[in-house]
């Protein structure tokens, strides 16, 4: 379809923004199916009301295409259960969508599927990917190195990443939803960051420091970014990250607290719920999970408890069905990231 400006309307069918990007990026040069690797999850961000790894991340997109990452991953060694996937010359998008075709395949023959991935980079909004595995009624693992920004625990040096991990679990909530739960493993992330300081928004108080190593909430001002779980569970959310850290690093060869952002490392786990529980046991147990969260009376000024993931897949059935609206200034980044270096 022909490209549409952000003048003409920034409410669209997602199906309209879907045509629009994937036109752009082969307009790039990208193949057809790398395009669809990295349009869909950055789609499927904003419909879920998580702009951080939305639209704004397709100027980061472009410049890596035009940097090169064009090629498509490749499985380097793989067994019955498990395989490893390299990256190298290729978009972290691509890399997780060939890890959960390849885990789901090896879980559903053999109940367990496990892919770990190296040479790779950035690769979105982890949740897509688990979501993905649990869409497929596989029980779904992910995790990602990245490069270091979020502070040791007891120090003010950034040595882990935001380290991000994510779980998908099939069909729990009152519309068939998956519980989706996808959490950085520092305070706060980056995309947030970045939202708050174009706002001139404040960052909540204790999440991250100024380069002079003192607690700031200037976002504009961020140099070091601390670890989850505020100033008593901060030790908690050191060693979570630094468990990621290993898992995407040390144990799938990709160098620990990566230099570059092509040399991320990643972690792809899929479960089949039939291998393990049964899968009438399963269903029933993950009905009475959610029959107990639903049933648990809110906390005086809360809102009525629920499950991981149900307020992002409510925004996502109200845009598909009324369309979807993006920022304008981030739909204009995105437009001059494309038009950036044409004749």
């Amino acid at each position: 379809m022909p490209f549409m400006p952000a003048s003409e309307s920034l409410l669209r069918p997602a199906q309209a923004w879907r045509d629009d990007l994937l036109a752009r990026f082969e307009t790039l040069g990208l193949a057809r199916e790398l395009a669809e690797n990295v349009v869909d999850p950055l789609l499927e961000a904003e419909l879920w009301g998580r702009p951080t790894h939305g639209f704004m991340r397709v100027p980061g997109v472009v410049k890596a295409v035009r940097r090169g990452l064009t090629g498509f991953p490749k499985i380097e060694a793989e067994g019955s259960h498990f395989a490893r996937i390299d990256g190298s010359g290729s978009l972290g998008y691509a890399v997780s969508a060939l890890a959960v075709k390849v885990a789901a395949e090896k879980a559903r023959a053999c109940g367990v599927g496990v892919v770990s991935c190296r040479h790779s980079a950035h690769n979105g909004m982890l949740g897509y990917w688990s979501w993905k595995l649990a869409c497929a009624g596989l029980v779904g693992f992910n995790a990602t190195q990245c490069l270091p920004s979020v502070a040791a625990f007891g120090s003010n040096e950034a040595v882990l990443g935001t380290n991000p991990l994510a779980w998908g679990f099939p069909a729990a909530g009152p519309d068939g939803d998956p519980v989706v739960i996808d959490l950085a493993t520092s305070a706060i992330n980056y995309g947030e960051i970045n939202l708050r300081a174009r706002a001139g928004k404040s960052l909540p108080e204790g999440v991250a420091l100024d380069a002079a190593g003192r607690v700031t909430t200037d976002a504009s001002q961020v140099a070091t970014v601390l670890p989850m779980g505020g100033p008593v569970g901060e030790g908690k959310g050191a060693a979570l990250g630094l468990a990621v850290e290993l898992l995407c690093s040390v144990l799938v060869g990709a160098p620990p607290f990566p230099k570059q952002v092509s040399d991320y490392g990643h972690l792809f786990v899929a479960l089949k719920p039939g291998a393990f529980a049964g899968e009438n046991e399963y269903a029933a147990g993950m009905k009475a999970v959610a029959e107990r969260i639903h049933g648990l009376a809110p906390r005086p000024g809360q809102e009525t408890p629920r499950l991981p993931g149900e307020r992002a897949f409510a925004h996502r059935r109200k845009a598909l069905k009324e369309g979807l609206r993006v920022d304008p200034a981030i739909w204009a980044e995105a437009e001059g990231a494309f038009a950036a270096g044409q004749d």
